[in-house]
């Protein structure tokens, strides 16, 4: 995870990567996990009073900033 005093807000514009798995239901008892490494510009935060931050990478699919992992904000060179 980023340094605890990050918000997600903080985030937007920054280069980051992260870890994140995706479960497929094949049947009612039987599933396969699926883990991606992203990486990319966050374009897009979400804020909610009933759910938690999710956040955009490239203006693509949203992730839930609480299911990421190995998450790391790239610094700028």
């Amino acid at each position: 995870m980023t340094a605890s005093n990050t918000t997600v807000l903080e985030l937007l514009g920054k280069e980051v990567s992260f870890i994140y798995q995706r479960k497929i239901d094949l049947t009612d008892i039987s599933s396969i996990i699926f883990s991606e490494k992203l990486s990319g510009i966050v374009t897009s935060v979400v804020l909610s009073l009933t759910g938690e931050p999710e956040l955009s990478i490239n203006d693509g699919d949203y992730y839930v900033y609480s299911d990421l992992i190995d998450f790391l904000r790239i610094p700028n060179n």
